[in-house]
């Protein structure tokens, strides 16, 4: 069960056998975030994950919890996994998934449980001072790029955002969008925007200051080509380690070969007898 292509649960397995909640990203590499232990955490997620406005991700188990019935769960895009609400069988049995209204509460249904032992809807209200559930991460990347930084809370709502760059408040304009929003988003950076970026979330509660990321602009890789006697001396610099040089012998329809794997070394001799006609090098 996939949401936004990302993140999703597993009804049984894990390192307690009663369920996972997991991410797997865009190249296929799988993240378990965290399992289930079917105590009073729950056991069997058995519905589609609800990514809410606040960035977190909400689902329901189908058993377990203190009473055995079943709970209602938040976890954090980084895995830390939190316990919402326990059903007893009178206010409901075996939940069943999850959505959010347009008042920032979440919405559900019961498989059993309540009066008739029919199954119950029922409202879960978000209603407390912030906390942070997903700091802002530090970043790396290459000048002219776009880079995003993002946090999660959970409380009432709504939340207001403030975002600060080594401490002074941002607005929008330049390559800056969504300084007053969840997620900051900073376009074609260069070196002048690395700085340590940080948020101030606040509710009817107060306001809550994040931690500070860290912003670090690579500059953009640069090749040269020279001369040693007969031989073409290929030189690169930027970027960061490791790196990939590959070959071809026909630039119309190349089929590039990775030459010994990824290396550390910025200098690559070529000797033009023996060697491929065209070379290519990928810098990270």
């Amino acid at each position: 069960m996939i949401i936004a292509g990302h993140d999703g649960a597993t009804f049984g397995g894990g390192t307690h056998g009663a369920g996972t909640v997991f991410k797997l990203a865009a190249d296929g590499a799988f993240t378990s975030l965290c399992s289930f232990t079917d105590g009073n955490d729950g056991a069997n997620p058995n519905c589609t994950l609800l990514l809410a406005n606040d960035g977190n991700l909400y689902g329901t188990a189908q058993a377990g919890g203190v009473y055995g019935f079943g709970t209602v769960f938040r976890v954090s895009l980084e895995g830390a996994l939190a316990t919402l609400a326990q059903f007893d069988g009178d206010q409901g049995a075996n939940p069943n998934g999850l959505v959010q209204g347009s008042d920032g509460n979440l919405y559900g249904t019961t498989i059993t449980g309540g009066a008739s032992d029919m199954g119950v809807i029922f409202r879960l209200s978000i209603n407390s001072p912030l906390q942070i559930t997903q700091q802002p991460q530090p970043q790396q990347a290459f000048a002219g790029t776009t880079v995003a930084f993002s946090v999660a809370t959970f409380g009432s709502l709504p939340v207001s955002y403030q975002w600060l760059e080594n401490g002074t408040n941002l607005s929008d304009g330049g390559n800056i969008s969504g300084s007053s929003s969840r997620i900051l988003t900073l376009t074609n950076i260069s070196a002048n925007d690395a700085a340590t970026y940080s948020v101030v979330v606040s509710n009817v509660y107060g306001a809550l200051p994040s931690a500070g990321a860290q912003l670090t602009v690579l500059p953009l890789p640069s090749i040269s080509i020279s001369t040693q006697g007969t031989n073409f001396v290929l030189t690169w610099s930027g970027g960061q380690p490791p790196y990939s040089v590959q070959t071809a012998n026909n630039l119309a329809s190349p089929a590039w070969q990775t030459m010994a794997g990824p290396t550390t070394n910025t200098t690559l001799v070529v000797t033009p007898s023996n060697s491929p006609a065209f070379y290519r090098i990928q810098v990270q």
